[in-house]
This record gives C-alpha cells, sequence and structure tokens, in this order.
C-alpha cells in the first residue's frame, strides 16, 4: 500500500502534497512542451494565410500568368491542411 508507512495523520498529509506538488509540476512541463511544439506552427499557419491572401490578391490584378498563381496557391493551402492538421494532432495528444 503506498501509505503502509507512514502511520501518523502528519507524515500522511506530507505525504499527500508531496504527491499533489509532484503532479502539479508534471502537469507544468507537459504544459510548456505542448506550448513550445504548438507556437511555432501557429506562426507558421498565419504566415501561409497571409502568402495566400497576397496570392489571391495578386489573382485579382491579373498580373500573373494563372497558371503560375494556380500552382502557388494550391502550394499555399496545402501547406495550411497540413499545419492545421498538425495542430488537431497535437491538440489531441494535449487532451488525451
Amino acid at each position: 500500500m503506498l501509505f503502509a508507512k507512514a502511520r501518523s495523520p502528519e507524515a500522511l498529509t506530507a505525504r499527500v502534497q508531496l504527491l499533489k506538488e509532484r503532479a502539479r509540476h508534471r502537469v507544468e512541463v507537459l504544459e510548456a512542451r505542448w506550448k513550445r511544439k504548438r507556437l511555432p506552427l501557429e506562426k507558421a499557419l498565419a504566415e501561409f494565410r497571409r502568402n495566400l491572401e497576397h496570392l489571391r490578391a495578386l489573382e485579382a490584378e491579373g498580373r500573373y500568368p494563372k497558371a503560375h498563381l494556380a500552382q502557388a496557391l494550391l502550394r499555399e493551402e496545402l501547406r495550411i491542411r497540413n499545419l492545421e492538421e498538425e495542430l488537431r494532432r497535437l491538440k489531441q495528444l494535449k487532451s488525451s
């Protein structure tokens, strides 16, 4: 049993406090790790969305050949989908 050696109420209370503190610390470490992984992905996602809007503006102006812009638009949309999927995966890992 976990508390077999601790006979006094003070020792039990101290043990419970220690376990609570360890659990809290572990949660903080996991949250920090998740944040370190998530932030660069969110920055890249914002950048790719800005790029996509810029390409759409260029397409609306008609200044560049549509074939070149179509490839660039598809590439940015694919990047956005991949990053959104990665962020969803990280969120699922965090919640599980």
